[in-house]
């Protein structure tokens, strides 16, 4: 089953009663996923989701309502099994954004975040080592031609050797997907907005401050600074947080290869990352 844009409009008009229309282009436009912007009678200005998988649907609608009891999130208008319709939250990516401050705010966000109770079994805690490894390998795999044998090699060694002894002290709520294109900035550097939650879990809070700063490293101190890390998560911060970064940049390039979007500027920053002493 593929997106299908009616399918949200269906489900904002008999959520606000009224004729919707919509941007002709879609800010994400994939097989199985389309989000774009559609606009009530009023002017009122919403993102609309549609995707094949209904879990994705339902996981990111529980994640809204959990989390915005201690962070902002968008305000939820509709749901069903096919698509997810919320209010557009003004304002600027952190992507676009150099001030330190608003990375602070960011961090100290993050932090709000990941203090609420998370759902997660003690032995994810206990395997996180093992588990982190395991995925940052198959990446290696999954990647595929895109690699070559050397390159792969190359990871493989780096991820064994720069993943070694690593163990968890507590794990957390993660966002998932926290990269700074899904925080909003305000107009006075605030954070408006964290979006799309639909890989909200539970782990690592390295998880989130690396796919936080994987493009933007020069901003960790920033958010570390509003984020107030224990001396637990700092001493995982200086050690892991190249194979972290290296990880996510190789995640990415394989997604975006996928759905045949430019990756080599991903692939390039992972390979940058997993060198014993990265610039």
């Amino acid at each position: 089953m593929s997106a299908d844009v009616e399918l949200g409009m269906k489900l904002l008009r008999a959520a606000l009663g009224g004729s919707v229309t919509r941007n002709v282009a879609s800010r994400v436009e994939l097989a199985e996923r389309i989000v774009f912007d559609a606009f009530d009678e009023a002017g009122g200005h919403y993102i609309v989701k549609v995707d094949s998988d209904w879990r994705r649907i339902s996981d990111e609608v529980d994640a809204m309502r959990y989390v915005r009891t201690v962070v902002p999130a968008p305000e939820f208008v509709a749901a069903d099994e096919t698509s997810l319709a919320y209010r557009y939250v003004d304002g600027t990516p952190l992507t676009e954004v150099n001030d330190a401050d608003a990375w602070r705010n960011a961090g100290e966000t993050l932090a709000k975040l990941h203090a609420l109770p998370a759902d997660c079994p003690e032995e994810h805690r206990l395997n996180w080592g093992a588990h982190f490894l395991g995925g940052a390998l198959e990446e290696t795999t999954r990647i595929g031609s895109l690699l070559t044998e050397t390159q792969r090699q190359r990871f493989v060694d780096y991820f064994t050797g720069g993943l070694a002894g690593l163990q968890l002290d507590v794990c957390v709520s993660l966002h998932g997907d926290c990269q700074a294109e899904h925080v909003i900035i305000d107009a006075a550097g605030g954070v408006a907005a964290l979006l799309d939650f639909a890989d909200f879990g539970c782990g690592d809070a390295l998880v989130d401050l690396c796919a936080l700063t994987a493009w933007h490293p020069h901003q960790l101190n920033a958010v570390l600074d509003g984020y107030q890390p224990s001396a637990q998560l700092l001493a995982r911060v200086d050690r892991y947080r190249h194979a972290y970064w290296a990880r996510r940049h190789l995640g990415v390039a394989r997604w975006r290869a996928e759905q045949n979007l430019p990756y080599h500027d991903a692939l390039n920053a992972a390979l940058k990352f997993a060198t014993p002493d990265p610039s």
